[in-house]
């Protein structure tokens, strides 16, 4: 979301609001030895994709042609994501966003979400 995304402001200002607000708290509880950070999914299959009009699903299918890995996530990877974090391993990681997305946040086409509503 740091690129933005059109069609989608609203979900784009709670996320950024969140972001700030974990960075902020990553550093007010710092001396408390209390860790903060971000998890940044993609789109990741399961059963929530059900839940969109088909349109939207056949959109989502053919993005994963659009994803540099050339796929979409699993709900596992974004678990891992968290075990990550809430481990001994990330013990000195604070303040940060992990993204889980093939690279999305990097690379993508933000605009066919938006051009399949306005045709």
């Amino acid at each position: 979301m740091d690129r933005g995304f059109p069609g989608m402001a609203h979900t784009g200002a709670a996320r950024a609001g969140a972001e700030n607000l974990m960075k902020s708290l990553a550093q007010e509880w710092a001396r408390y030895n209390i860790r903060a950070n971000c998890v940044a999914p993609g789109t990741i299959i399961s059963s929530g994709l059900n839940t969109y009009a088909e349109p939207v699903r056949e959109l989502l299918n053919q993005m994963k042609e659009d994803n540099l890995m050339k796929r979409h996530g699993t709900v596992d990877e974004v678990a891992n994501a968290v075990l990550f974090l809430a481990s001994p391993l990330a013990s000195y990681t604070s303040g940060t966003t992990l993204y889980v997305d093939g690279l999305d946040h990097l690379h993508s086409n933000r605009m066919r979400l938006v051009n399949l509503f306005s045709e």
